[in-house]
């Protein structure tokens, strides 16, 4: 029992790490020396993506990224 307890409080403290740096990475921008303190750890995969996701096919979502389809 208490390992699982240990498990989902480092689980719980890594996925708030994830999305601090994700919203500092937003309000600062990719090359803020803030990020300099919050190494962002992505996949392969996830350096290829954009930051932020055009909504397609939802109503009322305007698209964030100009020329992003």
């Amino acid at each position: 029992m208490k390992a699982a307890a240990y498990f989902w409080i480092v689980s719980a403290i890594l996925a708030w790490w994830r999305v601090t740096v994700y919203l500092v990475e937003e309000a600062f921008g990719g090359q803020s020396p803030i990020l300099r303190f919050f190494p962002i750890f992505r996949t392969p995969i996830e350096k290829k993506r954009p930051l932020v996701a055009p909504g397609l096919g939802e109503p009322g979502v305007k698209r964030g990224m100009p020329g992003v389809v």
